[in-house]
């Protein structure tokens, strides 16, 4: 800085501003040239080069650690290495100074082919190649601790770091000598809110074993004073293959690993702790064939029922299931039925809702004995009933109860369309409640989702499913964006796995915030960096070994957030779960597999423990014959009690043409469907009594389409 004529510091001059960024750059460059040199010395003593390596140290290394501005005496040096562990070798170090030349020459033809054990003499004295490559060997070492002491090159390259999450190490980072992560990074960032993790690679990658383990950390987190997660798994739809809480790890491998990263291989091994586990199973008339675990000891089977009252079953989720076996017009007219029942009584039954939709006036005998056949399969299946029944899921206490993973697993149910419908429902009450009661106290939320392709798949692969099965998948999309959109607002977090990335619906797959991948193709790389906002996706994929176990994480991590030039971490060999994980690829999985590590348990048919067979619906309200109803049928109960007639909705107060924008851009941002699908969907231009034109449709909804304006009601 200049003087002013006060004798105060004023503004630099332009020159001397020039020269001082000069001469910071110089410093920086003579740094770099210095760390340079110190690597490609070790890169020579590697291939045994020592007289190229002598070379370098006397011209390149010396030189340049001479121009240091910090450079200090060997002297001092020599006494603050011989207080610590560096590697100091004050003897070799002064020989070289002294005639590095020398030294240089005793190993020149040794290295360019010669006869091993060559002499040179000088002063008298034999000198032995042998013993110079030695000098010059430490000579480097010991140099390289004095750029160490600057901070020009790294002093300890620690080659694993332990990879923490919530609660526990979740795994162990494998370093190249480069890198400078130190002994520790956090595998899981607290600065994002609600985490969305995707386990995704091929078959014994270990995704489903990493997914397994995220949620013991979470699971972890809850015991003792810590951070509250209620953990869900929501189980698989094509194998019974489920993550044992309530077994210790089994699995000698998977032991093992656990052990060679310093934990106990299962948590039979950890003082105070035993994971509880509730499991739940659908309660369906497919149960008096399938054998599950009995307790012997308490005389009770492992898993409880539950059921799904049809009054929680969205008007969209139902009509997904109908629609797929009737016109678009009729399948207004099935909405309607669906919101004559809904207003009418609050906890109704599938027997109600077949009688609206017999009483619609409107629907051709075959379209209504089409909709009515779908209602009746979903009554068969046993597990749709009412609100009363004793084995509906109580969500209050379920969310509350953090020291128990609870499990929904429904393999026993053998209908595609039935299994989807239960994940749909469990989803959208999940989401409906938490929204609902946001802010009320409620602890985070974990949900499990099991080969999400199965569940949410691209639309190439949802054009091979059955009509049902399609509609019903959509409806899991809607729902699962939402989700997505709402992490924190629900306080959700969702752990989920699949094979392959981009079988899953783009609007899903992109809208995780944590990727942990196994493996995949350059495409699938190159979009999850996109997603998530990282750089740097070859350099990734070098690091993946493809060994099991090991996995990138991109984004979602602590080096990710705390530097834009690190994506994430990557190897990280993860940590298997303590308790036991069945892989679906060994023979006779699932339950079978349970009962062998279970001294009291054992597999038995319900034989009649349970009552699986659907209720009678024969007596319950009857429906109108008209859009009008009668004054008789207004306002009464199933059984002729009166109601309470309800508050009309926001949507009731809209005009036809506010209620068919509403619903356009419901459709347009929850699902994939087309403008002219979407017309069709929607309530008929009130003035034409026709469906309302795509370019209509598409004004309403170009906004939702650019990810903007705000959707103020759900179908």
């Amino acid at each position: 800085m200049s003087l002013d004529s006060s004798g105060t510091e004023g503004p630099a001059r332009w020159g001397e501003a020039v020269r001082t960024e000069r001469q910071r750059q110089r410093r920086y460059q003579r740094r770099d040239r210095l760390q340079n040199a110190i690597e490609r010395g070790n890169e020579l003593l590697a291939e045994g080069d020592y007289d190229t390596l002598a070379g370098l140290l006397a011209d390149v290394v010396l030189p340049l650690l001479d121009e240091l501005d910090e450079r200090q005496p060997w002297s001092e040096y020599h006494r603050e290495f011989t207080q610590d562990d560096s590697e100091w070798y004050w003897a070799s170090l002064k020989r070289f100074l002294d005639e590095p030349q020398r030294f240089q020459e005793a190993v020149a033809r040794d290295d360019a082919g010669g006869v091993g054990g060559l002499t040179a003499r000088s002063r008298g004295e034999q000198l032995s190649s042998d013993r110079a490559r030695r000098v010059i060997r430490e000579t480097l070492e010991s140099l390289e601790s004095v750029t160490a002491y600057h901070d020009v090159t790294t002093g300890e390259v620690v080659r694993r770091a332990d990879t923490t999450g919530f609660s526990q190490k979740i795994g162990e980072h494998h370093q190249r000598w480069d890198m400078d992560f130190g002994n520790e990074i956090e595998g899981i960032t607290r600065r994002l809110g609600a985490l969305k993790h995707i386990y995704t690679g091929g078959t014994g990658g270990g995704k489903s074993v990493g997914a397994s383990a995220q949620m013991e950390d979470y699971y972890r987190a809850s015991i003792g004073d810590g951070r509250d997660f209620k953990c869900i798994d929501l189980a698989g739809l094509s194998s019974e293959n489920i993550a044992a809480y309530d077994i210790p790890q089994q699995d000698s491998g998977l032991r093992r690993a656990r052990e060679e990263h310093g934990l106990a291989g299962g948590w039979d091994e950890i003082d105070d702790y035993e994971p509880r586990v509730e499991y739940f199973v659908p309660l369906s008339p497919d149960l008096e064939d399938f054998n599950l675990p009995y307790d012997t000891e308490s005389g009770e089977f492992i898993p409880g029922p539950f059921t799904i009252p049809a009054s929680d079953l969205s008007e969209g989720l139902l009509v997904a299931v109908i629609s797929a076996r009737v016109s678009s017009s009729e399948e207004r007219t099935i909405r309607k039925a669906y919101r004559e029942v809904d207003n009418r009584v609050d906890d109704w039954s599938l027997g109600d809702l077949k009688r609206a939709i017999k009483g619609r006036q409107e629907l051709s005998d075959k379209d209504r004995e089409a909709a009515v056949s779908i209602v009746s399969t979903l009554q068969h299946e046993g597990f749709i009933r009412t609100a009363a029944d004793e084995h509906t899921v109580d969500w209050d206490g379920l969310f509350r109860s953090t020291d128990t993973i609870s499990v929904f697993n429904h393999v026993a149910v053998e209908e595609a369309m039935s299994k989807l419908l239960i994940v749909a429902s469990l989803l959208e009450q999940i989401y409906k409640r938490r929204i609902r009661t946001a802010g009320q106290g409620y602890p985070d939320l974990v949900t499990w989702l099991r080969e999400l392709w199965e569940l949410a798949p691209h639309r190439e692969h949802r054009r091979k499913s059955e009509d049902i099965e399609q509609n019903l998948q959509e409806h899991i999309i809607s729902v699962l964006t939402k989700m997505q959109r709402k992490p924190r607002d629900i306080s959700q977090h969702l752990i989920a796995d699949t094979q392959d990335y981009k079988d899953i619906e783009k609007a899903v797959r992109t809208r995780f915030n944590r990727y942990c991948l196994f493996g995949g193709t350059d495409e699938e790389i190159k979009e999850v960096f996109s997603a998530s906002g990282q750089n740097g996706w070859k350099g990734f994929k070098g690091t993946l070994s493809g060994e099991p176990g090991y996995c990138g994480i991109i984004g979602g991590c602590e080096p990710a957030i705390s530097s834009p030039r690190k994506y994430g971490a990557s190897p990280v060999h993860l940590t298997p779960p303590s308790w036991h994980h069945y892989d679906k690829n060994q023979p006779a999985s699932g339950w079978i597999r349970r009962v062998e590590y279970r001294e009291h348990e054992e597999l038995r048919a319900l034989n009649g423990a349970w009552d699986i067979e659907p209720p009678d619906e024969s007596v319950s309200a009857p429906s109108t014959n008209s859009d009008e109803g009668s004054a008789d049928d207004e306002g009464t109960d199933s059984e002729g009690k009166a109601e309470a007639i309800p508050e009309p909705s926001p949507e009731d107060l809209m005009s036809p043409i506010e209620k068919a924008k509403l619903q356009a851009r419901q459709l347009r941002s929850l699902t994939t469907l087309s403008y002219e699908k979407i017309a069709d969907r929607i309530p008929n231009n009130p003035d034409t009594g026709d469906p309302y034109d795509r370019s209509t449709v598409r004004d309403w909804a170009k906004d939702v389409d650019k990810g903007e304006g705000e959707l103020q009601l759900d179908l």
